[in-house]
């Protein structure tokens, strides 16, 4: 299969009738493919006159080509910002070559998808368009859509950008295309974002926040636990820090592995796989409050599961109560609705310290760090602690009898 794509001149090869064609990439040239021409002889005597005129020849009647001139390939894949087997198929004389982006090259491949207003500004804050939200959509799909999988899908959408009023959705739309899978729940069908094609369509209807349950579709257990250490101000994640490396402490004694991310607005939550989903929600309550009893015993200055805001006196809120049937959490890697283009972002255990912040880790820095193979959940799901975690809550069931 082919998929075709618009890229722009950039060098010209007149005697083997070669193109270097390339894109925009984060306001940047990336010279992308060489493709034999097909020109006729009416277009190529053009484009020779003009690249006489304005373009810089090179030895070997090799041209250097400025930006204008845009062509249509067809390729077969994309592989480390390099078409496989481009060919070409024709000059694009009507298009600007600004809107020949590395973004929209990529989504060509999507064709079930259909893009609208790329150009939409959905954070002022970094001026970060739709098409720029696309793009970190692409780059993390292979490491956001296993936390979606088989999933009953909350949103949060925001189709005039996160400084306007936005809409939790939980029942897909009429409109949905055929490629969206749906699963019916307490009456309601919700979308399961199980293919990347899905999770561009939400994209582009500019739902923002992603967020799940912690069982799937085909299990009543959890296939994880999350605590969400949530601070009593919003940018001051000190108390949150402490509370994770408390955690942490614990957590290594029981010989349990544990993953950390930021929830991308307020507090940082640890989250802690459990591969088969063989513990039920009851059991994995038994759990939870003991460790959260256990840091309040310890720190009462510090940490509280009292739920009302106002009688928590600036201590951090320990939220083991969300870990529930039909509750949800922010999946990793969703962005948030926050002004800055934040993210729930995978931390490594050494970056949990002081110093700390949200803003460190926006869409752009966690793409970044993925690009690089910065992926701290990298072993999430092969992580098998059930047996363990059972143990633990047995030994707590018969050393805690009321």
């Amino acid at each position: 299969m082919r998929y075709t794509g618009l890229c722009f001149l950039t060098k010209y090869d007149s005697e083997n009738k070669v193109c270097t064609v390339a894109v925009l990439h984060e306001e940047k040239i990336i010279e992308v493919a060489e493709v034999k021409e097909a020109f006729t002889d009416e277009e190529r005597e053009a484009i020779l006159g003009i690249l006489h005129q304005t373009g810089k020849a090179q030895q070997n009647q090799i041209y250097k080509v400025p930006p204008g001139i845009c062509i249509q390939v067809a390729y077969k894949a994309v592989t480390n910002y390099k078409l496989n087997s481009p060919v070409y198929i024709s000059l694009a004389v009507t298009e600007n070559w600004t809107a020949c982006t590395w973004t929209k090259l990529v989504l060509s491949q999507y064709e079930q998808v259909a893009i609208t207003n790329p150009g939409k500004i959905i954070w002022t804050e970094q001026s970060v368009t739709k098409e720029m939200y696309l793009e970190y959509l692409l780059t993390v799909a292979d490491f956001m859509l296993p936390f979606l999988k088989d999933r009953h899908l909350t949103v949060k959408r925001y189709p005039e950008g996160v400084d306007s009023q936005g809409f939790y959705q939980k029942a897909t739309p009429d409109y949905a295309p055929d490629f969206v899978k749906t699963d019916m729940n307490h009456d309601i069908y919700y979308t399961v974002c199980n293919n990347i094609e899905t999770l561009l369509w939400l994209g582009n209807q500019a739902a923002i926040e992603f967020h799940i349950p912690f069982n799937d579709i085909k299990k009543q257990n959890p296939a994880e636990i999350v605590f969400d250490l949530d601070p009593p101000e919003l940018g001051d994640l000190r108390l949150a820090v402490k509370a994770a490396l408390e955690m942490k402490q614990i957590l290594d004694q029981f010989q349990l592995t544990a993953f950390v991310k930021l929830s991308g607005r307020k507090g940082i939550q640890i989250h802690l796989p459990l591969k088969g989903a063989t513990i039920s929600y009851a059991e994995t309550r038994i759990f939870t409050e003991f460790i959260a009893l256990y840091l309040i015993n310890r720190f009462p200055d510090n940490f509280t599961i009292e739920r009302m805001k106002k009688n928590r006196a600036n201590r951090l809120y320990i939220d083991y109560i969300q870990h529930d049937k039909d509750k949800t959490i922010i999946c990793p890697y969703s962005p948030r609705e926050t002004a800055f283009p934040s993210v729930a972002a995978p931390l490594f255990w050494d970056e949990v310290k002081s110093g700390l912040q949200t803003e460190h880790y926006s869409m752009k820095t966690v793409k970044d760090r993925l690009v690089k193979g910065m992926n701290p959940f990298e072993n999430y799901f092969t992580v098998d602690q059930s047996n363990q975690m059972k143990k633990i809550i047995d030994f707590i069931k018969k050393e805690h009898k009321p």
